[in-house]
């Protein structure tokens, strides 16, 4: 006759399941460190000075794209405006080794911010196609884009150690929590391999066992 072995019920769960432990799980914002970022980046959109209003609205339009595609900033440099089709808000991804995917604009807001940058775009006397250029007219290259996020990482006092790409694997962290299917997330990083997006579901499982483990009634119940 079998016999069942339990664990200790002291011990913590996370011991006791084989959680993959071959990668370092992504570092990401909470929703109230994006909350801030964006709130800070729209706040800032009314600066003294033209130069620094485009500067601002530019800004806006650039953290809006990263929070709602979780675009590598590779990528986001890379658009052109010949890219985006400005009626089904879907637009062309170059992703890494020359693969392109096809990304949708879902949030209003940020369709917004992008409109209102589009609007004042001539002003930074373009020379080249890129949605998003520099003060010089030419585009905007990924250390102007890590530096732009510094700074207003720095004002909305979220995580001082937060990346550009931490937005990335928030994004992807949140599509799954929600209930999107893996091979989709896959698809949308553009990731060549499922394996790599596999390791958002050690985030998402590891949430889910941290909270039965602080908030799950049954813990506390006693016969």
């Amino acid at each position: 006759m079998s016999q069942k072995i339990l664990a200790s019920p002291t011990a913590p769960f996370t011991s006791r399941i084989n959680i993959r432990k071959r990668h370092h799980l992504p570092r990401i914002l909470t929703t109230t460190e994006v909350q801030d970022l964006l709130h800070n980046v729209h706040t800032n959109s009314y600066p003294k000075g033209k130069f620094l209003y485009h500067i601002a609205i530019r800004d806006a339009a650039i953290i809006e794209l990263l929070v709602a595609t979780g675009l590598r900033i590779g990528e986001l440099s890379l658009i052109n405006l010949s890219d985006i089709d400005w009626q089904s808000w879907t637009f062309i991804v170059h992703g890494k080794g020359s693969k392109e995917r096809l990304l949708y604009i879902s949030s209003y807001e940020t369709r917004i911010a992008i409109q209102d940058y589009l609007r004042i775009r001539d002003n930074f006397s373009p020379k080249c196609p890129a949605l998003f250029v520099n003060k010089y007219g030419t585009r905007l290259s990924i250390w102007g884009i890590e530096n732009l996020f510094k700074k207003y990482r720095s004002q909305s006092q979220i995580n001082s150690h937060a990346t550009p790409h931490y937005i990335r694997h928030t994004f992807a962290t949140e599509l799954l929590n929600n209930g999107a299917d893996l091979r989709v997330v896959q698809e949308l990083l553009g990731h060549s391999s499922i394996t790599t997006t596999q390791i958002y579901t050690e985030i998402t499982t590891t949430n889910k066992i941290a909270a039965l483990e602080k908030y799950n009634f049954r813990n506390n119940l006693r016969m």
